[in-house]
This record gives C-alpha cells, sequence and structure tokens, in this order.
C-alpha cells in the first residue's frame, strides 16, 4: 500500500511541475482547417522517470507552445507506465516543423527514440485506412529504450 501512495505521489507531484511549465499560446489557423494529432506513449516498466526528467530538461511543452504553428499542446501522465500528448497544430507542415526542432531532437535522442530506425528498434504498424493509428513497437531484444510501444492518431478538422 506504501508504494501504491508512493507512486501516486511521484505521479501527481510530475503533473503538478508539468503544469507549472505549460504557457498556453493561441495563434489561429489562416484557413480554418486544424490538425489534431494524439499520441499514447507506453513507456517501458521502470522508464518513468528517464522519460519524465527529459520532458521537463528539454523544456517540451513550454517550448512546444511558442511554436508559430501550435494551437495547443497538453501532456496528461494517465499512469507510471502511461503517458499522453493531444496536440492542435495550424497543418501538417507545422507538426513537422515541431519535430524537427532542436528541443525534440535531443529529447528524441535522450529517451532512445529514433522513427528513422524502424528497421532495427520497431515494428511499423501502418494505417491501412481512416481512423487506423500509426503504432511503433520495440522488437524483441532492443535494450536502449525508453519507449515500449508508441501510438499516434491524426486527423484533420475545420473550425468553421
Amino acid at each position: 500500500m506504501k508504494k501504491l501512495v508512493s507512486s501516486l505521489m511521484v505521479i501527481l507531484m510530475t503533473s503538478i511541475s508539468l503544469a507549472r511549465e505549460v504557457q498556453q499560446v493561441k495563434s489561429p489557423s489562416v484557413d480554418g482547417t486544424y490538425l489534431h494529432n494524439s499520441a499514447i506513449v507506453i513507456l517501458r516498466k521502470g522508464s518513468y522517470d528517464k522519460y519524465i526528467k527529459a520532458v521537463l530538461k528539454h523544456r517540451i511543452l513550454s517550448e512546444t507552445v511558442k511554436e508559430s504553428g501550435n494551437i495547443s499542446y497538453k501532456l496528461n501522465v494517465v499512469s507510471s507506465r502511461v503517458v499522453t500528448f493531444d496536440e492542435i497544430w495550424n497543418n501538417q507542415a507545422a507538426l513537422d516543423a515541431h519535430l524537427g526542432t532542436s528541443h525534440m531532437q535531443s529529447f528524441f535522442k535522450e529517451i532512445g527514440f529514433d522513427a528513422g530506425a524502424t528497421n532495427s528498434i520497431y515494428s511499423v504498424s501502418l494505417p491501412t485506412k481512416q481512423g487506423d493509428s500509426l503504432v511503433f513497437t520495440v522488437k524483441p531484444g532492443s535494450k536502449n529504450y525508453v519507449i515500449e510501444k508508441l501510438i499516434l492518431n491524426g486527423f484533420t478538422f475545420n473550425n468553421n
């Protein structure tokens, strides 16, 4: 019971720290069309602290909301193994630019996530129809990773 309470306190304190870092910036889309992206990050058992420390170290939340194409960027800690990101961008180009920023690239490097290394580290399940997810799953035997599985969902919508 003490371990459960201790774990819940760590998650709560981390959530408070992350919330303090966030600043909301609104920048409207020119044509009223937006890109909504959600990511479910399933962490390897025991890697929560490393992941959250990297999020804070690279100021992922505070730097991302400053980006010109970002409308909303929220991180939710679901448990010690599940973290979600809920993002709204002006367009795909803004999201692509975000993924190429120095803070995201240094974050990816620190946690060992390399989407380009799909042949060696990840099995990738590509969407086959609208509504399907893009899923990165770490192959058995891959040792230097924090993320066990990454599930990406995205869609565009018109706000007019």
